[in-house]
């Protein structure tokens, strides 16, 4: 009974320890989490029913929906929708490249030997190493209209009689296709791990019968990764909405328009606005606008997450 009882207070004591370590662990994420993201959204609440022109002002009077009905009244409606539209159209694009770079290149290393795979993924994973900034900086550079290098490599060849212009409509397809490849390194990884989660067995037995690749892919691969792809899904979802460090690359703040998606705009709303912008800094605009166009992707997210788990258990 002694050496019984003795055994379980060891197990108790090492499940303590196990338990404490895991907060440690744990404590460092959950307190920038907490700091970055639960923090900031307290602040931010109370702003949306108020009269907060900025953030190091006493909070105005209590204004109810109005910050959320100014968005769609003039000056505000003018940039709302636009901002809101190229965003939508980004987020759609940028999803392509997810597929194209991502999904293409996680199957090409699921075919490769491990020796072939450890080159390979270091070739495609260094540009996520770059920064947002810096592939605005470069887009800016490679197509400038007198001096950018492919601007004038597509002249030289005769390619493109004029110029790529960033400051032009072409900019919505730079910005996916450079984003698409700095992210290309990071979505292969995410794919090729739901890859590698395939039985080999299932894999061994298709080929056996006589099954090709396409119909391994579309029978096997695809539905195998289901889970894999929600998961893609929501974090290309999310993240493309916010994107705000490429067109900071791209002058947003310097009078591109067509760099101007939602987090830039929110940005502007709240920090950067003025006069000569058409609108004054409002920083209860610019939270109202933030909670409208981020709270249905929180909902589209949670409703993607549930079909994943539900994928992943059946």
């Amino acid at each position: 009974m002694k050496k019984k009882a003795s055994r379980q207070q060891s197990l108790h004591k090492l499940r303590r320890q196990e338990t404490w370590m895991d907060i440690l662990f744990v404590s460092p994420q959950f307190i920038l989490y907490f700091g970055l993201t639960i923090v900031p959204l307290l602040i931010a609440l109370p702003m949306l029913f108020r009269e907060q022109r900025s953030l190091f002002v006493d909070a105005g009077a209590f204004i109810g929906l109005d910050n959320f009905k100014a968005i769609f009244e003039s000056p505000l409606v003018e940039r709302f929708l636009p901002a809101l539209w190229k965003t939508a159209l980004f987020v759609a694009t940028n999803y392509c490249m997810v597929w194209l770079f991502g999904l293409t290149f996680a199957l090409l290393m699921y075919e490769l030997s491990v020796k072939a795979q450890r080159r390979f993924f270091l070739i495609v994973f260094i540009p996520y190493l770059l920064s947002g900034f810096g592939v605005g900086m470069i887009i800016g550079m490679l197509f400038a209209k007198e001096t950018g290098s492919l601007n004038l490599l597509f002249r030289k060849i005769g390619l493109y009689k004029g110029y790529i212009d960033t400051y032009g409509p072409a900019v919505h397809a730079l910005i996916p296709l450079f984003e698409g490849w700095r992210f290309a390194g990071f979505n292969m990884a995410l794919f090729l791990s739901g890859l590698l989660a395939i039985p080999p067995d299932t894999v061994d037995s298709c080929k056996v019968d006589g099954a090709n690749y396409w119909q391994r892919l579309r029978h096997i691969y695809l539905p195998q990764i289901v889970p894999t792809i929600m998961l893609v899904t929501v974090m290309c979802m999310i993240g493309s909405f916010g994107i705000f460090d490429v067109p900071m690359g791209l002058n947003a703040l310097q009078g591109n328009k067509q760099v101007e998606f939602m987090a830039v705009l929110i940005y502007v709303q709240g920090f950067r606005a003025g006069t000569t912008q058409g609108m004054y800094s409002n920083l209860g605009h610019a939270v109202a606008t933030s909670f409208l166009v981020y709270l249905p992707l929180l909902v589209i997210a949670y409703v993607l997450r549930r079909v994943q788990q539900k994928a992943q258990y059946e």
